[in-house]
């Protein structure tokens, strides 16, 4: 079974990596951007719809 997918937006390195760090650890394939337009993009590539139009990230925004 794939793993699920989370995609992490923070322009902060050390925060980024950290996040990274733990949800991979929680058995998450994780994929990060350092800004939101950088985000967006691989939100596009990343996100393939499916037959019935979702796509496979969910969300969850979180701001600190």
């Amino acid at each position: 079974m794939d793993k699920e997918k989370i995609l992490v937006i923070d322009d902060e390195p050390d925060m980024l990596s950290g996040c990274q760090k733990f949800l991979e650890e929680a058995e998450y394939a994780v994929v990060v951007a350092e800004s939101g337009e950088a985000g967006l993009a691989l939100f596009e590539t990343e996100n393939p719809l499916s037959e019935n139009g979702r796509g496979i990230f969910n969300f969850l925004p979180i701001t600190f």
